[in-house]
């Protein structure tokens, strides 16, 4: 006859108890190897870090799409033009402190943040000032061609 389990008994056949005690071995090394093949196949968290005590002063031109950006002149050791993200505080977006600003070459203020090859200033409210005149804040457009 087939070894069958009654709850009520102290004890459970040994055949059943063989039987659970090799599937509870299988589950817990199934359990551990995929645990532990999640953790490896997990990527890194990128290098990022805030600059919160110290606020900066930036120029360049503002430009409000597709996220308002402050476009600056390249320095020293990089020839393209510096990109920084505008956020304010909570990295909220900054669309309503440049809109008045889009194509105008500023002057602001604010803090950097940083993860890896990005940058984004968090603005401090109010400190954005257009430099020069209106011929002067006139970006160039370049034809590119139909899209």
């Amino acid at each position: 006859m087939p070894d069958f389990y009654v709850g009520y008994l102290p004890k459970a056949p040994s055949g059943i108890a063989r039987k659970m005690k090799v599937v509870i071995v299988v589950l817990f090394a199934a359990a551990t190897t995929c645990a532990i093949g999640f953790a490896a196949l997990q990527r890194t968290y990128a290098r990022s870090f805030f600059e919160s005590g110290k606020e900066r002063t930036f120029e360049g031109v503002i430009e409000a799409s597709p996220y308002p950006t402050l476009i600056s002149s390249p320095d020293v050791a990089n020839s393209s033009p510096l990109r920084y993200l505008l956020v304010m505080n909570g990295k909220h977006g900054a669309d309503s402190q440049v809109d008045a600003y889009v194509g105008q070459r500023v002057r602001l203020r604010g803090r950097l943040i940083y993860r890896d090859d990005q940058k984004m200033i968090t603005l401090s409210g109010g400190s954005i000032s257009a430099l020069g005149d209106a011929q002067e804040n006139q970006a160039g457009t370049e034809k590119l061609g139909r899209i």
